[in-house]
């Protein structure tokens, strides 16, 4: 038995659950013999501090704790704050080098006879498909009135869950892409 196999069995359960082997082990080897003899130093102590009966807190505790949490400042939200953080938040390299490269193409477009109205024309048939799914997803809904407007607010309402989903996995996407840690907004 090597001494990492002896630490991990003495970390992986208590005392009574080390074997013959393990206990041969650490009669023979100095540094384990110490590891062994903290464990049960340890164990000793717990079951002296749990055995005891608890203390009840004094009268005055909750009044000291009530004093010291009114003089912790509070923490304000600053609006000015909440916008920095989100923009440093999607502020990554990938994403402005992104936003640069599509910058680069309009601009190159643009110098090339960058025509908005054959752009235009060109993104609506691209998006005849889309607008064609989204009158065969629509046609089952009331025509005009009120119960159009209940009905699109519902559907609306329905698509938020979807919606947050997908923020959430651009939001992960950007943090694996950045290879950072996620910050709070």
């Amino acid at each position: 038995m090597t001494c990492l196999q002896f630490l991990e069995r003495l970390d992986a359960g208590d005392l009574a659950s080390l074997d013959a082997d393990a206990r041969a082990h650490a009669d023979g080897c100095e540094s384990c013999a110490r590891a062994l003899a903290h464990a049960v130093a340890l164990e000793a102590a717990l079951e002296r501090a749990f055995a005891s009966e608890p203390v009840s807190a004094s009268p005055e505790f909750v009044d000291r704790l009530m004093s010291r949490v009114e003089r912790v400042p509070q923490v304000r939200l600053v609006p000015a704050e909440v916008a920095r953080a989100a923009f440093a938040a999607f502020a990554t390299p990938p994403i402005a080098i992104s936003a640069f490269g599509a910058a680069a193409l309009i601009g190159a477009a643009a110098t090339f006879g960058f025509d908005s109205a054959r752009m235009t024309a060109a993104a609506t048939t691209a998006a005849a498909p889309l607008s064609r799914l989204v009158e065969l997803l629509a046609h089952p809904l009331p025509s005009a009135g009120l119960a159009r407007e209940m009905a699109v607010a519902g559907v609306l309402l329905g698509a938020l869950p979807a919606l947050a989903l997908l923020v959430a996995a651009a939001w992960q996407l950007g943090n694996a892409i950045g290879e950072r840690t996620p910050r709070a907004l």
